[in-house]
């Protein structure tokens, strides 16, 4: 799940079968909010996050999930459910 620095809500399909539109990796642009979740609720992923140019600690922040919905009201089911 993805929401562009311009606002604009993605879904993207992390897998192996490029016939059903799957992706074998992603890349996340700056500004851009993002958050994953496994179709099976029963199953489990490892995944990696690589940032580049680097990293900063100062530039990190998690999401609020009040500020989210105010900012999203159209995705305020996906909110929701992926923001603890």
């Amino acid at each position: 799940h993805e929401i562009t620095i311009n606002g604009d809500y993605i879904t993207h399909r992390l897998g192996s079968d490029i016939h059903k539109g799957d992706e074998f990796q992603l890349v996340i642009s700056y500004g851009s909010w993002f958050a994953a979740e496994v179709e099976d609720k029963n199953s489990f992923a490892f995944v990696g996050c690589t940032v580049a140019p680097g990293f900063d600690f100062k530039d990190f922040e998690i999401a609020n999930k009040t500020e989210m919905l105010r900012e999203y009201p159209k995705i305020k089911s996906e909110i929701l459910r992926l923001i603890k």
